[in-house]
């Protein structure tokens, strides 16, 4: 008798189980519809003050969260970070400059990168030589009128310990069209490791008078497989493009 007991409710479990993962129609499913750099915006409102997130993208868009579980991540002030979400209302997309928003996910692996000159190519080397590799798509290099964003990847277990600068070698500067600079990267003397990705993004603030007057920027990468390839920016077009992308 207890073995049938047994049985029977095996039996009805596991239909529960099928039954659950598949009640759901796929085609019902909630996406996001776009995704965008952008900086974290904390703010204090109210009485007693109640903190408010909001996200300012690189074009100066100002996104609002619309709902209260943005609190379940934890966020600071000035952090750089990926948002992906959808309008609540886009119509008046792109003329107005601030926007209701329902946020899917938060990507935080977003690295603030330094710049640097170099005088020479030995010099340049000091800085980082070691070997990594770029997402190019779907993670595509982006140039906002704000920021240089790269997706990288490395092999390491301490993230802390791999650095990464935009270099610029006072002795190869490009052309007169044309702005070149070295992705550096630094190992930190751990070349083995898991496999990690994230984003680094350098505030054109601090290379953008080497650009002046410039129609292109080049970005020279040493990577893990095909050694040395180059990313081109066109930087007029960056000045007048959206930060947002649509979700594929």
């Amino acid at each position: 008798m207890k073995k049938s007991l047994a049985i029977i409710f095996t039996a009805i479990m596991a239909s529960f189980v099928v039954t659950s993962c598949f009640k759901d129609d796929p085609d019902n499913y909630d996406y996001p519809s776009y995704y965008s750099f952008a900086t974290v915006s904390m703010s204090a409102e109210g009485e007693p003050a109640i903190q408010k997130c909001s996200f300012v993208t690189d074009d100066s868009k100002v996104l609002n969260p619309a709902q209260s579980a943005i609190s379940l991540v934890k966020l600071r002030d000035q952090q750089r970070v990926v948002v992906y979400f959808s309008f609540l209302d886009e119509s008046s997309y792109p003329e107005a400059s601030e926007y209701d928003i329902k946020v899917y996910q938060i990507d935080t692996t977003i690295v603030t990168a330094p710049f640097a000159n170099a005088a020479n190519e030995e010099e340049r080397r000091k800085i980082g030589d070691n070997s990594f590799s770029v997402n190019i798509s779907p993670n595509t290099p982006t140039l906002s009128d704000s920021y240089l964003n790269i997706c990288v990847g490395y092999l390491g277990l301490d993230r802390s310990k791999h650095k990464f600068t935009l270099v610029h070698q006072t002795d190869a500067p490009g052309t007169a069209s044309r702005a070149d600079f070295t992705l550096c990267y630094d190992d930190g003397g751990e070349a083995m490791g898991y496999d990690n990705w994230h984003w680094v993004s350098f505030p054109r603030s601090e290379f953008e008078d080497i650009c002046a007057g410039k129609d292109t920027l080049r970005v020279y990468v040493k990577t893990r497989t095909s050694g040395y390839q180059q990313l081109n920016f066109r930087l007029k077009d960056s000045e007048s493009q959206s930060s947002l992308a649509r979700v594929n």
